[in-house]
């Protein structure tokens, strides 16, 4: 009985491991797909065309920084379209401009 127990324990444990990696690998792929498309949309917003080059080489001219340093801000989870408005102060204007009223409907 403890055989028969262990054993449906330990398949128990292989199928949620691989349920687990499914999701897992759901989730970033529907991460990658939304940062695509956030990227593009970043694109067209600056004017940036991608005439014969990569989306990554296109988003780095845009973000004024290299291919390494995308590829270590991506590594680290860190979204480099964020840190850009974040670094240009835009989020600290639109804070401003909001608490002045001046945003419409903020």
């Amino acid at each position: 009985m403890r055989q028969t127990l262990y054993k449906r324990l330990q398949q128990l444990e292989e199928v949620s491991a691989r349920a687990r990696k499914q999701t897992e690998s759901r989730d970033k792929e529907t991460g990658n797909a939304k940062f695509i498309s956030k990227a593009r949309l970043f694109l067209s917003l600056l004017g940036v065309e991608q005439p014969e080059e990569s989306l990554a080489g296109a988003l780095c001219r845009a973000l004024e920084i290299d291919c390494t340093e995308l590829r270590r801000l991506l590594r680290a989870g860190i979204d480099p379209i964020h840190q850009y408005f974040t670094d240009k102060g835009v989020y600290e204007q639109l804070q401003t401009t909001e608490a002045a009223g001046t945003i419409p409907g903020g």
